[in-house]
């Protein structure tokens, strides 16, 4: 039996709704070309917030639901440290930065419904 050897290239962060040819890769392709062909492609999403922080804690206007995403291409490093952060915060009510506080992709009305500011504090 013959242990089929893969070879993984990617990581990055694409911030285009349109996902990359393959042929995008094809410098990096070349240069492994003896390896053989690739078998498939793939691109996938990573939750990225806005401002780059990850967003943990209650969701705005809800008093049961909460939040633990946008660690992007740190989710691997940071994920446990923010499950424990959101954790911590629901059971004994310990704070969560307000850097990560979903509020602040909240928009402000004023008026009869119209936006009238953004709230990224």
């Amino acid at each position: 039996h013959r242990a089929r050897r893969v070879l993984r290239l990617g990581g990055g962060a694409e911030v285009s709704a349109t996902p990359p040819p393959l042929e995008a890769f094809s410098a990096i392709l070349d240069r492994v070309g003896g390896l053989g062909q690739p078998l498939r492609d793939w691109i996938g999403c990573r939750a990225v917030s806005p401002d780059g922080c990850p967003v943990v804690g209650r969701l705005p206007g809800s008093s049961h639901s909460y939040i633990n995403s946008g660690q992007s291409f740190w989710g691997y490093t940071l994920s446990f440290a923010s499950a424990r952060l959101l954790a911590d915060h629901i059971a004994y009510g310990a704070p969560i930065p307000r850097t990560f506080d979903p509020s602040r992709f909240v928009l402000a009305r004023s008026g009869a419904g119209s936006a009238a500011s953004e709230r990224l504090t």
